[in-house]
């Protein structure tokens, strides 16, 4: 059973779940960024929506809340392992950070997404998200949260 929490996890955790994951992102993560230090700077500074089977990691949401003045979280990044896909996972993480932000007074969450991960996109688009910014080769999108 799957089972959605905020809960810690280690660096080493989210390091291997990226590793692991990278092919799921589009371009795969691991050709854009240093999975070390970006697996770093989620342990330090932002709040984890895992989702587990089993205590297994197959789904992760991580998005900083550390603008409190400016009332909106950021999502840096959201994955279901491939296996997981198309089951409702997604959701379920995306609306725990909803929730979340809504608990902590904060009344929109952005986003940023590759112009190729028309998927993610049409997912986002379905959860509320819209564009607000389009750089060379991404879109800045946010969702207005009301619950």
């Amino acid at each position: 059973m799957v089972e959605i929490k905020i809960q810690k996890v280690s660096q080493t955790r989210i390091k291997k779940y990226l590793e692991e994951n990278s092919n799921i992102f589009i371009p795969p993560l691991i050709t854009r960024i240093d999975i070390v230090e970006f697996s770093g700077k989620i342990y330090n500074n932002a709040i984890h929506f895992c989702a587990f089977d089993n205590h297994k990691l197959i789904g992760f949401l991580a998005s900083y809340f550390n603008h409190p003045l400016k009332k909106f979280g950021y999502i840096t990044t959201l994955s279901v392992t491939l296996e997981y896909q198309n089951k409702g996972i997604a959701s379920k993480l995306i609306n725990e950070a909803f929730c979340y932000a809504v608990l902590n007074n904060f009344n929109r969450i952005r986003l940023e997404v590759h112009k190729n991960n028309l998927n993610a996109i049409d997912f986002y688009k379905k959860k509320g998200f819209e564009f607000i910014e389009v750089k060379k080769l991404s879109y800045i999108m946010e969702a207005i949260i009301i619950i």
